[in-house]
């Protein structure tokens, strides 16, 4: 099967593929190195100014009449896949990563997890899983076990990517070992990736500070109050957006600076944001939504 037909089965499974490098002929390396051979780094790169990030597709036949035609390497892209690969490297002389896997197994009193799994050109081994939702795992090394590094879909990039199997590096190829369907990604790894966040239970607030005329004091509680009930994952945003609506009465001469940076401080120490972040990320967050604020200054009549 040639690699553009390899590419295509890829696609028809839902997975995202590209071009990579085009296998060098009657290249013996040791097989996968990722040290010193420039051929092989050159088989296992995305094709030169080929945007692979943007330019990958699981539509079968898009990828058949776009492959290129000197029938390159292929890459599997694992945002767009929903992928998050377990690689087992086999290339380092201290850090058997098949073996480093099977003891995490053992330590966890769990079978070794079935999924699609590709032998790669080093001797080791991907472990193909789909990404649990609404974690945004990325790459790693060395995270789960020295020998074990991870390709997935990260976080404000373009995430990773894999060599697929039917491509060929150093003379060696990467094959399909347990022909399946791609399965979820056990809990214990994405637990070990990404652990859990304790829930949060937000402290008291306490006394508001003074704030000068009616008008101003029922301003600024309302928009603590509202910011004191944000959720994970909205709070810094929530923190922004406050300080900036706020910002707004300080630049109309409502409210005073010193006092709605000490309100919301105390009200990001009380959500967990503070604990979370740092006082440095927060203090910046309240600082940048303060000043953008004050240079959009809301005007009220008889605000004071």
């Amino acid at each position: 099967m040639s690699r553009r037909e390899n590419a295509v089965a890829l696609a028809r499974l839902g997975l995202a593929v590209f071009p990579c490098g085009t296998p060098v002929p009657q290249h013996p390396h040791t097989p996968g190195s990722k040290t010193d051979c420039p051929l092989c780094k050159g088989e296992k790169a995305p094709r030169p100014r080929w945007e692979w990030a943007d330019r990958n597709s699981s539509d079968p036949d898009e990828v058949a009449a776009g492959w290129p035609h000197d029938d390159p390497n292929i890459g599997v892209a694992c945002r767009p896949s929903g992928l998050l690969v377990v690689d087992l490297d086999q290339h380092h002389p201290d850090a058997d990563g098949i073996e480093a896997f099977q003891r995490l197994c053992e330590e966890r009193e769990v079978q070794w997890p079935r999924t699609l799994t590709v032998r790669t050109s080093s001797g080791g081994c991907h472990l193909y899983y789909l990404a649990p939702p609404g974690r945004p795992l990325g790459n790693s090394a060395g995270r789960l076990a020295p020998g074990i590094d991870t390709r997935g879909p990260g976080k404000g990039n373009h995430g990773g990517y894999v060599v697929g199997p039917g491509s060929v590096v150093g003379d060696s190829s990467y094959e399909i070992t347990r022909d399946m369907p791609v399965q979820p990604l056990p809990d214990w790894i994405a637990d070990t990736l990404d652990p859990p966040r304790p829930v949060y239970t937000p402290g008291p607030y306490g006394a508001m500070p003074q704030a000068g005329g009616p008008y101003a004091a029922a301003a600024l509680r309302k928009s603590i109050e509202r910011l004191l009930g944000a959720t994970p994952g909205t709070r810094n945003d929530s923190l922004n957006a406050t300080a900036y609506s706020l910002g707004r009465l300080v630049g109309a001469g409502i409210l005073d600076a010193t006092t709605v940076t000490v309100a919301l401080e105390r009200a990001a120490e009380a959500i967990g944001l503070t604990a979370e972040d740092g006082p440095r990320q927060t203090a910046a967050t309240i600082r940048s939504g303060l000043t953008t604020g004050m240079a959009n200054p809301k005007h009220v009549k008889g605000g004071r």
